[in-house]
């Protein structure tokens, strides 16, 4: 047998051992896969208020993750018992940008629908919806832009 003949036969086994048919669904801070997550957050359990707290990079070698009044951002979400939301966000120089919308949560994420388009870049052209996937019942995570190596967002719960 060659030395290719017992690669590829090895190659092979390697493959069809490595990869596990069981494989657990991931999980996020809380210990919950994805979908159900949602029961972390019944209706009852509004209003919620969440802050922005750290951008981190994308793919950028090197970029990291900045806090706190570093952030070239400040903002935050109220997420109300009606399924309506209110974000507010203070940019560089003071400008503050308020926006409106309704939200559902579903599948281990709030799927929030603006009201009118986004005030600012957003990386879908879809710029009246927005995903941000609850990672715990403490943590927001917004990380639709880090593929196309633009910036990640991180919220925790205030209120």
């Amino acid at each position: 047998m060659s030395k290719l003949q017992i690669f590829v036969i090895l190659f092979f086994y390697g493959l069809l051992f490595s990869c596990s048919r069981n494989a657990e669904e991931p999980k996020g801070d809380c210990g919950l896969p994805p979908a159900d997550r949602t029961t972390m957050f019944r209706l009852d359990s509004f209003p919620q208020k969440w802050k922005l707290v750290e951008t981190y990079g994308g793919m950028i070698a090197g970029r990291q993750s900045t806090k706190g009044d570093s952030m070239h951002v400040q903002e935050y979400y109220l997420f109300n018992t009606d399924s309506t939301f209110f974000r507010s966000r203070t940019e560089l120089g003071g400008n503050v940008v308020e926006m409106r919308g309704t939200f559902k949560v579903d599948r281990g994420y709030f799927n929030l629908i603006y009201s009118e388009p986004l005030g600012f870049f957003q990386c879908s052209q879809d710029s009246l919806n927005e995903m941000l996937e609850i990672v715990s019942s403490a943590e927001l995570r917004n990380s639709g832009c880090v593929p196309l190596d633009g910036l990640g967002f991180i919220y925790r719960r205030i209120q």
